[in-house]
């Protein structure tokens, strides 16, 4: 597998697995929203769009690899990235900020690295890779200008991007960010986290071997329908 893919895969697949073969219980969140962001939503369809572009485009490198990955995994990562970028993007309204020139270079090479792939999803491809860099862009923007206003004079890139995410984090404690509880995702500091909600429980053996914050067991993967895989 390329390093690209493998860099797509870390960012899109960093959790805890609920997938078929494990129970959940009912919940009271709101039918078809997966996470309210502050006064904004994102719906499941719009996760699920997403999710399965984002595989398609994906999808033969994984197979050649001879791997193969859960959706459900593709979608709790993909929940949480655009969690917090709607939260940074209502922060960015606060302070007027928009996404500058490293963002436009980075978004450049992600849309060269997609060429390379599927042509099928690839602009769910980049809207899930891009993510990342409009986020880290924007909040050590803003992360500048707080800094500015308390007085800091000439601070580091990393520094400016830690005050970003502590005015995030402080954005998201005010707003609020929920998830609908079958991602078992939240925002911890302004980062999206695995969470037990106590939703799930893995009903045999071969579910057990798929609940795991790594890759899942192969032999779990291949009990699922092909819908329910990427790969």
């Amino acid at each position: 597998m390329s390093s690209v893919l493998k860099r797509s895969l870390a960012a899109a697949v960093p959790c805890l697995v609920l997938l078929s073969g494990c129970g959940v219980a009912e919940t009271q969140f709101r039918p078809g929203v997966a996470v309210e962001v502050g006064d904004r939503t994102i719906t499941t369809d719009r996760v699920d769009e997403l999710t399965a572009g984002f595989c398609a485009a994906v999808e033969e490198q994984i197979s050649s690899g001879g791997q193969s990955y859960p959706l459900r995994l593709f979608k709790r990562g993909i929940v949480g990235q655009l969690a917090v970028q709607s939260a940074v993007e209502q922060l960015a309204d606060d302070y007027d900020v928009s996404p500058g020139t490293d963002y436009q270079s980075q978004l450049a090479q992600i849309e060269t690295e997609a060429e390379g792939l599927s042509e099928e999803g690839r602009d769910e491809y980049v809207e899930v890779q891009a993510t990342l860099p409009y986020v880290t862009d924007v909040l050590t923007q803003i992360g500048g200008i707080l800094l500015a206003d308390e007085g800091e004079e000439d601070p580091t890139v990393d520094f400016q991007q830690a005050r970003g995410l502590d005015a995030l984090a402080e954005w998201v404690d005010r707003e609020g960010v929920t998830f609908d509880p079958r991602y078992g995702t939240e925002l911890v500091d302004g980062q999206p986290q695995p969470v037990d909600t106590d939703l799930t429980f893995a009903v045999s053996d071969v579910a057990k071997g798929g609940v795991s914050d790594e890759e899942p067991d192969p032999a779990y993967v291949a009990t699922l329908p092909t819908s329910a895989t990427c790969g």
